[in-house]
């Protein structure tokens, strides 16, 4: 049965690129974070060429919190945030974004949810921080939801700049699938893709309202939402590409994929079957291949000679 121990620590992991001035006002707004028990940040530099290695190092000569800050100079948010699992020494692993600011109880909150011991992946509700933002990158649902092992995952119901997991939960997946998300051709789906890994290996999970993060991502104009939404596309195809290949899945994401490109344009139908078209040539044909390519996620350097 899973429990957290007394004096287990909380392992907030952020990954930044290029973004020095955005994530020194995340850092800041976590200081304002009022939990009692331990927790440390991981920040992982993902191949940064501006001046984020100096302000993190001005931070870290204050910080209020034990700050470790990782390297990884290959690009890409998956592979970014399979170092900070890697990294953390917390038996729970927080991932926000360096556009983010957690409300003053985030930590507690998160804490909490995992007081129940079914419970091994949550999150909570992503909220506009400027309300002039285009409403996007974003989840309000204000009403709790238990996640039973092996049931379907819809896309968007917990992001990744909202997203909690026990340490060992993520380590017995492999962490994300480094082909998938911000960085590669797919743009996104590394998030949902193991919120679904989890649930299919027998993992329950939990929205929780109570978990909140608003998110600043200075997108103004429906172009910019747009441009967005269609990376969303890729990765969306990518994902359930997977899923509908492996028999253990294949019955549920295939009847609900079909109804949504259903109910789609046909423009982002195109763009969902391309980019899963795409994923399957790279990677497969077969379910396995698909399935233990080489380059998914932490298994590749625990395993590598």
């Amino acid at each position: 049965m899973n429990t957290v121990s007394e004096n287990a620590c909380i392992s907030v992991v952020i990954c930044t690129r290029n973004r020095a001035e955005q994530l020194r006002r995340t850092l800041q707004s976590f200081c304002e974070q009022r939990f009692a028990g331990h927790w440390e940040m991981v920040v992982v530099d993902n191949g940064s060429t501006d001046h984020t290695d100096e302000a993190l190092k001005r931070f870290a000569v204050s910080s209020p919190f034990p700050l470790r800050v990782v390297v990884e100079p290959t690009p890409g948010l998956a592979r970014a945030r399979n170092r900070g699992i890697e990294n953390a020494t917390g038996e729970i692993v927080a991932f926000t974004d360096d556009d983010c600011y957690p409300r003053e109880d985030y930590l507690e909150a998160v804490w909490s949810m995992f007081k129940d011991p079914r419970i091994d992946y949550g999150g909570g509700r992503l909220l506009l921080y400027d309300p002039t933002d285009q409403r996007v990158t974003i989840q309000e649902k204000n009403v709790p939801e238990f996640v039973a092992a092996r049931a379907f995952i819809p896309s968007g119901l917990i992001h990744g700049a909202n997203l909690v997991c026990r340490k060992k939960a993520l380590m017995d997946i492999h962490g994300f699938d480094e082909r998938l998300g911000a960085g590669t051709w797919f743009k996104s789906g590394e998030d949902t893709d193991l919120l679904r890994r989890l649930a299919l290996f027998g993992r329950c999970g939990f929205y929780d309202p109570n978990i909140v993060v608003y998110h600043h991502h200075g997108r103004k104009t429906a172009e910019a939402a747009r441009a967005l939404e269609n990376g969303y596309r890729r990765g969306f195809g990518s994902c359930m590409i997977k899923y509908v290949l492996n028999p253990a899945s294949r019955s549920t994401y295939a009847r609900m994929w079909y109804w949504r490109l259903r109910r789609t344009s046909a423009t982002d139908l195109a763009r969902e079957v391309t980019a899963a078209l795409v994923f399957l040539l790279r990677y497969g044909p077969s379910w396995n291949q698909v399935w233990r390519h080489p380059h998914e996620g932490l298994q590749s350097r625990r395993e590598a000679p």
